[in-house]
């Protein structure tokens, strides 16, 4: 057995405490795992998201992917034997009985996608190829996992001052973030979280078989796809989100009032 395989199954058998099975502190990393805020030394990419510990079994399970794979720097883990490949199979979330050797980051993932509720196929696809990069840079603060982050998804100033719930950290608009972030007693609920994800649609023209391709065996995003579910412009939220907080309309796209990318040029962002 190899080392970083060894401290895999240490740290994953000692991610829970004894008392309670209750996950560990997120909120007080090791000193290893985030460095101060006001270093003036640290690059933006190497800048730690400010995360409160985790409430619920899919919060639990995020964090703790995280924390346990970031603790594997003590074991010389690095690369993508830390964060996994950086374009990933999409056999744990559309074949999950097929999947063989898949790295634990895109297993909890995809298990935590296959759970929740979208619109279709292409949303939860979507949702799996622009969160696994921010997963992956979670885990390892480099420039080249920064720089394989969707633009939109690169922290906003709230994200690095302010205790957030994770989940907040996978709302695709950063003016939304802000809003979520500023106000949680009102938009950090569970209310907000569901509506979100069955309001979520990626506006993709073409039939959902279209997103994939089949390769040897294996199951991948098609190129034309991953490279539109990269664009902010070709997201937004449906009726669901509207009718509920139609006073976000300012920071997100509505369906109803979407432009199609192809008239807007390059992709924006609010």
């Amino acid at each position: 057995m190899s080392t970083s395989s060894s401290c895999d199954d240490i740290l994953i058998e000692n991610m829970w405490s004894p008392v309670g099975r209750e996950p560990m502190a997120y909120g007080t990393p090791s000193p290893f795992l985030n460095q101060p805020l006001n270093q003036p030394s640290l690059h933006a990419w190497e800048r730690p998201l400010r995360i409160s510990p985790p409430n619920g079994p899919m919060e639990s399970m995020m964090v703790g992917i995280i924390q346990q794979k970031r603790s594997l720097v003590l074991c010389d883990t690095t690369g993508t034997a830390l964060t996994g490949p950086y374009q990933p199979s999409l056999k744990p979330l559309c074949c999950p009985d097929l999947s063989n050797s898949t790295h634990p980051v895109l297993l909890i993932l995809s298990n935590i996608l296959r759970g929740l509720t979208y619109r279709s196929l292409p949303e939860k696809i979507g949702t799996l190829l622009v969160l696994y990069p921010v997963f992956q840079w979670q885990i390892s603060h480099t420039f080249e996992t920064y720089n394989n982050l969707p633009e939109w998804y690169r922290p906003q100033p709230s994200q690095l001052i302010a205790p957030h719930p994770i989940w907040i950290t996978y709302i695709g608009w950063p003016k939304l973030r802000d809003i979520v972030i500023a106000d949680q007693k009102i938009y950090a609920t569970e209310e907000f979280q569901f509506l979100y994800t069955i309001s979520a649609n990626v506006n993709w023209p073409y039939p959902a078989a279209d997103a994939l391709t089949f390769e040897g065996g294996d199951v991948r995003a098609s190129e034309a796809f991953a490279r539109h579910v990269r664009q902010l412009t070709n997201w937004s939220l449906d009726k669901p989100f509207q009718s509920r907080y139609p006073e976000l309309r300012d920071y997100c796209t509505f369906t109803e009032d979407r432009v199609p990318a192809q008239d807007l040029g390059s992709g924006s962002q609010r």
